[in-house]
């Protein structure tokens, strides 16, 4: 007999372990009905893929059109000088040229220099402009120094004229009592009694001024000057008439002016008449010294030792007068003579007339090789 061992109304069982997935079943038939079924929805963005390896180097391409114009670009910097070149060939002979101009000489001078007239020398011309302002040098013509016109010197009787056209007349600085008086015992001072010292004047004057004590005042009424070097001989000419000389033959005219012979202090002791007395030197006419180019009446500024200057009425001016065979005018002063002294006396009638018997004058400087002994 086969004896039953399931048992009846015991509790279920533990579950047990899910069985493995079994195999893929055939597939099934296809259906009847062939409905397409609706698009499904994006899916996600894969992860970005692994770097490949770089590719193999491509083919030379095709050549590109050109490119625009560019920008100017910035100046390059000097390159170095190269080596020096063989010589070349003698060239053909040329033309003769024509004639050049008359040169004139160089601010320097050297034995190579041909220019005709010209020497290897060194002239030396002093101009006063009768203002307070500094006279320029002439073309060519090189400054050594500017300052003050000065002319005379006067002590205890003794007097010395500075040539107006010498560079000693030209101080650098203006000072009205510019030099000391030195005995045999070895002691130098002033005399303050008689010492004066001469300027040429910067202005006309025909009243009488007050002294002036202030040394820069006084110095506004002083001539300035020029030292100037350059390379042409200098000639002065009068004319003895009112008109200008023509400067010679190879000359050409640095100024003109009114013929100054020379400056004299009459009234020495400015006293009393019986104490008067006559002090100056002449000024040699073929200095350019001689040659003012303005006429004026006093020409000079008088300065004592005490320090102050004034216009002095008891100088005189001696100017070349004009001849009476060469001016064909009538309006002449009285008087025939060479020498005409004209005083801050004379009548006002004839103070317009004074320039007109004065004679003329021309300064001029060598500019070719003529001789100059001929006048144009």
């Amino acid at each position: 007999a086969v004896v039953s061992t399931q048992s009846t109304g015991g509790p279920p069982g533990v579950a047990g372990e899910p069985g493995k997935i079994g195999r893929n079943g055939i597939d099934g038939i296809p259906g009847r009905n062939k409905v397409q079924g609706m698009p499904g929805k994006h899916g996600v963005p894969g992860l970005p893929g692994i770097r490949g390896s770089q590719g193999d180097k491509g083919k030379r391409g095709n050549r590109g059109r050109p490119g625009t114009r560019g920008l100017k670009g910035e100046a390059a910097l000097d390159g170095e000088y190269g080596d020096w070149g063989l010589a070349g060939d003698l060239g053909l002979q040329g033309k003769d040229g024509g004639d050049g101009e008359v040169g004139l000489c160089r601010e320097s001078c050297t034995q190579e220099d041909k220019t005709p007239g010209c020497q290897c020398d060194t002239h030396i011309l002093t101009m006063h402009s009768q203002s307070d302002q500094i006279p320029q040098c002439p073309q060519h013509w090189t400054s050594l120094w500017a300052g003050y016109s000065f002319l005379l010197i006067y002590e205890n009787g003794v007097s010395m004229l500075q040539d107006p056209g010498k560079a000693g007349s030209c101080m650098e600085a203006f000072q009205p009592s510019p030099f000391l008086t030195c005995d045999r015992g070895e002691e130098c001072g002033k005399d303050f009694r008689t010492e004066k010292s001469v300027w040429l004047a910067a202005e006309e004057s025909e009243a009488p001024m007050g002294p002036i004590k202030d040394i820069e005042q006084a110095e506004a009424h002083v001539s300035r000057c020029n030292v100037c070097m350059g390379p042409s001989a200098i000639q002065t000419i009068h004319s003895f008439s009112p008109a200008v000389p023509k400067c010679p033959d190879g000359f050409s005219a640095l100024w003109t002016g009114y013929s100054y012979l020379m400056s004299v202090l009459d009234d020495l002791s400015m006293v009393t008449p019986t104490d008067s007395g006559r002090a100056g030197q002449g000024i040699p006419t073929n200095s350019p010294g001689s040659c003012n180019p303005v006429f004026q009446t006093p020409s000079f500024l008088e300065c004592l030792s005490q320090g102050y200057c004034s216009y002095n009425r008891a100088y005189s001016d001696y100017w070349l007068q004009v001849n009476a065979q060469n001016d064909t005018s009538s309006n002449g002063l009285p008087g025939e003579s060479v020498l005409a002294e004209f005083y801050d006396t004379l009548n006002l009638q004839y103070k317009d007339k004074r320039r007109e018997n004065v004679s003329r004058c021309a300064v001029c400087a060598k500019t070719s090789k003529r001789n100059g002994n001929k006048r144009r």
